[in-house]
């Protein structure tokens, strides 16, 4: 019987080799001794392959365990260590009362598990007098929290017996509580606020500011009704019926009323104008030409003059 020999690489035969080395030994006496010899080599191979078997189930094992030890042992650390527990809070600047226990910050809360930007955001929308709030770590394991109250552009009653509020540059109201920002020099809004663009009526204000100081300047009121339109009340007293409050007509508006009181007077408190369509102004009978007044005036002084 011819023998087929082949080389194998592997230093520890399958099974599928050892059948075939056995089939050509099988009819051999004289080979007998290499049968043995194979027959121990797999049963060698099989010991060391069920003892690396063993060894890897162990290692795995060993390896999970200590895994599960080491996040056990960090989540309390994570937990309970001093190291990384909020220590103290600070507040600075415009802090209202209520913010203190809306952030809810006390010592012994992990720092970093503590979301300052959500913080921020949600006491911006709590709180529209702040026009900003900071929440800061330090290396002393604080946090700081610093505020800064909005300024008001013009303040708002919505009534007469009512509070003051005040309406931001973004047009949102809030209420007065910083004493500091609360001045008298700022146009007044009544009336119901829902019937303008609050955030429209800052950017025109802020554009008489800027083009027209003067006139802004003698603004004292702004009154609004149901029908979209809008009262100006001057220094003196003096009603203008303004009509919608447009970003685009405003100054030239303004220019149009200041050009009215350059040449007329109001004779009583509540002179009134309208302004209408096609750039008329319309003056009621309580408004008398300067040059007029200025005529009145010279013949009243020369008649106490003359007079023994």
């Amino acid at each position: 019987m011819k023998i087929v020999k082949k080389k194998y690489n592997s230093p520890f035969p399958g099974r599928a080799w050892l059948e075939k080395k056995s089939l050509a030994l099988k009819y051999s006496r004289k080979k007998r001794g290499k049968r043995v010899r194979l027959r121990r080599k797999y049963a060698r191979s099989l010991m060391h392959r069920t003892l690396q078997s063993t060894w890897n189930v162990g290692l795995f094992g060993i390896l999970a365990f200590s895994g599960l030890w080491l996040l056990r042992s960090g989540a309390t650390f994570w937990k309970t260590s001093p190291f990384i527990q909020l220590q103290g809070v600070e507040f600075k600047k415009d802090v209202p009362p209520e913010l203190k226990s809306f952030l809810s910050l006390k010592p012994g809360q992990n720092i970093f598990l503590i979301n300052t930007a959500r913080l921020q955001e949600a006491a911006l929308k709590t709180f529209p007098e702040l026009k900003s709030v900071s929440i800061r770590r330090n290396w002393d394991r604080t946090l700081s929290v610093q505020g800064e109250y909005r300024t008001p552009v013009v303040y708002y009653y919505p009534k007469p017996s009512a509070a003051r509020y005040g309406i931001g540059e973004d047009g949102r109201v809030f209420a007065l509580k910083n004493a500091a920002n609360a001045t008298n020099d700022l146009p007044t809004l009544t009336g119901n606020r829902s019937d303008i663009d609050t955030q429209l009526l800052v950017e025109a204000l802020e554009a008489l500011k800027k083009s027209l100081p003067d006139f802004y300047s003698s603004i004292k009121q702004l009154k609004t009704d149901r029908i979209n339109t809008i009262k100006v009340v001057l220094d003196g007293d003096v009603v203008i019926h303004w009509g919608e409050l447009s970003l685009d007509s405003v100054l030239s508006k303004a220019k149009k009323v200041q050009n009215i009181l350059d040449r007329f007077l109001p004779a009583k408190p509540m002179a009134s104008m309208e302004l209408v369509e096609g750039d008329r102004i319309v003056l009621d009978a309580h408004w008398i030409p300067r040059d007029q007044s200025e005529r009145r005036e010279h013949l009243v002084k020369t008649r106490n003059h003359s007079e023994p």
